[in-house]
């Protein structure tokens, strides 16, 4: 009988984690990104511009990719949302992701010249280009699982938060 119960517990726990996820894991998979890229901002803020210092910018912007490749991740194992649950998820990004994004840009672009003079600008631009790509593909994983009536309204946010990122990379190019 032991060994039945355990057969069970093993099917369940096989197939409840099968289950598409849901909107409130969406939301706390942003929510980890946003809080990463605010992290990134203070670090930046705080960087004292030394080559040393500037190792937390580099921890901060790693931590941050791997956050968008969990969400990534996360979002491709989902059905679609409903119109609902998608506006909710729209109005996240609009509303709170997409603008901390524009600061933590801004700020780095403010700092130019101070990583230019430690010699990272290729460094930077190569980690703006990377975050840029790891932005499109959680972009897209995410407007895949959008309801049909808000996907133009998605890839419009992605779009808003992809010239943010051209425009910082164009600093640095």
């Amino acid at each position: 009988m032991v060994q039945f119960a355990s057969i069970t517990f093993i099917a369940a726990a096989a197939f409840a984690a099968s289950l598409p996820r849901d909107v409130l894991e969406t939301i706390t998979n942003l929510e980890s990104v946003d809080a990463q890229v605010n992290t990134l901002t203070q670090t930046t803020v705080a960087w004292d511009g030394s080559g040393a210092g500037a190792l937390a910018i580099v921890s901060a912007v790693s931590m941050l990719q791997s956050n968008i490749e969990t969400g990534t991740l996360d979002a491709s194992d989902e059905s679609t949302a409903s119109s609902a649950d998608s506006q909710t998820i729209l109005d996240y990004v609009t509303g709170t992701l997409g603008p901390d994004f524009t600061i933590t840009l801004n700020e780095l672009v403010s700092r130019q010249a101070d990583i230019e003079s430690i010699g990272a600008s290729s460094d930077v631009l190569s980690s703006l280009g990377d975050l840029k790509s790891d932005v499109d593909a959680y972009g897209a994983a995410l407007i895949t699982i959008t309801s049909p009536d808000l996907q133009a309204d998605a890839q419009i946010a992605l779009t808003s938060i992809d010239g943010e990122f051209d425009a910082a990379i164009a600093v640095f190019s």
